[in-house]
């Protein structure tokens, strides 16, 4: 058997094929062997017989190595969509279609058949860890072995470049998955270097490398089944890509909506009259702020009222403000500071600029001095 051509031996039909003929892989029983190019394949949501959208890529297979075709598998939740795995070949690839009973039967295979069988393997299971990361590290690597007791939580995955077929007497969860629970003396479910299973109690483990499981018989029954968790795998990343994608949409819509308020809301203020001076004065909601900060109760700076402040300051708002402490030996004024001695309200410039605040103008609140800065035409008078 293994002197003879693929060709021959699968009793398979050469066709070429390109990107624009995908087809679907929803049959158990057909292989499609890659003479040259690679394939694509994509897990697919089917509605109405037809393909939906296309779920995030599954694997490729290069030339020389072979993809198996699997049952579509039912929606999760009652829903009305199938999902089967989608093939996309490349510009001008040839590929041989066969039938898997003569790839790998009880009767009759070879290292050859299993090697694809294994690659093929080997490139779900990547697909089924991808964003998850390697097995935890205290994971027991597992050998050909029957009937070997393991306790409760314990984690079992395969060696490097390894598949190891493994059947539990337990219930068991697959990559840890609490949606991915394989029951009791399943068909076996194979096992490689990226995937791994945790046992729910104490078990009975026993593995087997794929040329036993040929032996066996339990192979193409088994291999449906890991099909059919894969497919699952992918129905599980396309809703949880549609929730964080409903998600996005949601925050966009309410971060949209609070911009929209606020906007309007501006407008509103400025068409109703209010305009600009619809807040207070910056100076007077400093003092109260930092007075609050300090638990103390703030007096205006000054008898300056509003009205009177805005004729005489109209561009109040460009200046700015600094709380400055007052110096010892001060005492509280009608209008301003003075140091105590002096005479009238306001104490001298130059006794005043010297000791506390330069040549910025101070004005007295219940937590301290407020030092205003000076406006370019006071500086250039100055």
């Amino acid at each position: 058997m293994a002197d003879q051509p693929v060709i021959e031996r699968i009793e398979g039909v050469s066709f070429t094929a390109g990107a624009n003929q995908p087809f679907l892989l929803d049959e158990p029983d057909v292989v499609y062997w890659v003479e040259s190019g690679f394939v694509d394949v994509f897990a697919v949501e089917l509605l109405n017989e037809e393909k939906a959208s296309r779920i995030p890529f599954v694997t490729r297979v290069p030339a020389g190595s072979m993809c198996f075709g699997a049952q579509r598998l039912a929606g999760r939740g009652g829903k009305a969509g199938l999902f089967s795995f989608l093939a996309v070949p490349s510009m001008d690839a040839v590929l041989v279609r066969g039938t898997r009973a003569k790839v790998a039967s009880k009767e009759d295979f070879d290292i050859a058949s299993t090697v694809w069988i294994d690659e093929w393997l080997s490139r779900l299971s990547e697909f089924v860890v991808r964003g998850r990361g390697p097995p935890p590290r205290d994971a027991l690597l597992l050998d050909a072995d029957l009937n070997v007791p393991y306790p409760a939580g314990s984690t079992v995955s395969a060696h490097h470049l390894d598949i190891v077929w493994v059947t539990v007497d337990q219930p068991m969860r697959f990559t840890g998955n609490e949606e991915l629970v394989i029951p009791a003396e399943s068909h076996p479910v194979p096992l490689s270097e990226r995937t791994w299973l945790e046992l729910e109690s104490d078990a009975r483990v026993s593995a087997l490398y794929t040329p036993g499981i040929v032996v066996s018989g339990q192979l193409w029954p088994s291999l449906d089944r890991f099909s059919a968790i894969v497919l699952e795998c992918a129905a599980l990343f396309w809703e949880e890509k549609a929730r964080h994608q409903e998600d996005r949409h949601r925050r966009l819509h309410l971060f949209r909506r609070a911009a929209a308020t606020k906007m309007f809301g501006s407008l509103g203020r400025v068409l109703g009259g209010g305009g600009i001076q619809t807040t207070k004065m910056p100076r007077r909601t400093y003092v109260r702020r930092c007075s609050r900060r300090r638990a103390s109760s703030p007096e205006p700076p000054g008898s300056l009222s509003r009205s009177r402040a805005t004729s005489r300051s109209p561009d109040i708002r460009r200046r700015r403000w600094r709380l400055l402490s007052a110096p010892p030996g001060s005492v509280r004024g009608r209008s301003r500071s003075r140091p105590a001695g002096g005479g009238g309200t306001d104490p001298p410039s130059s006794r005043w600029r010297g000791r506390t605040c330069g040549r910025w103008p101070c004005f007295r609140t219940g937590a301290g001095l407020i030092a205003r800065s000076i406006r370019p035409a006071e500086r250039r008078s100055t």
